[in-house]
């Protein structure tokens, strides 16, 4: 049971205060050196601090196993299973570096703004994307 058939997609976000957590969780994987770089693809800003493993590792590494562990929901639905009504839309490049990414969305948040949406966040990774969004 994963709880997304119940909540609007809409309401599929997260507040400020997960982004800082999910950034926390994934600093501490990738410093442990558990959210490797892609042998077959290799990224030359992997390494750096300000920038970090991209998207596709982050979501390999630790969204997919973290979610599949809550019933593979996603992690939006996984920190807010009621869901959270949408005031931001943040959109992403898989390639971009994840802690490049959460410093941009952190200093353009919107003031007054509480909920964002992100699609690697907001859908579930483990299912079949296509057609849950078909």
């Amino acid at each position: 049971h994963t709880g997304r058939r119940e909540v609007c997609a809409s309401r599929w976000c997260i507040t400020r205060e997960d982004l800082d957590i999910f950034e926390d969780e994934v600093r501490q994987l990738w410093e442990r050196g558990l959210i490797p770089e892609d042998p077959d693809h290799p990224d030359p800003s992997h390494s750096d601090p300000a920038i970090g493993p991209n998207i596709h590792q982050v979501c390999k590494h630790y969204i997919k196993p973290r979610t599949a562990e809550a019933g593979s929901t996603s992690w939006a639905l996984m920190r807010h299973p009621e869901g959270l009504p949408c005031d931001v839309f943040a959109t992403h490049c898989w390639a971009e570096g994840i802690f490049e990414f959460t410093a941009k969305v952190r200093r353009l948040w919107p003031m007054g703004a509480k909920h964002l949406y992100c699609c690697f966040l907001s859908n579930p990774q483990n299912g079949d994307i296509a057609t849950m969004l078909g």
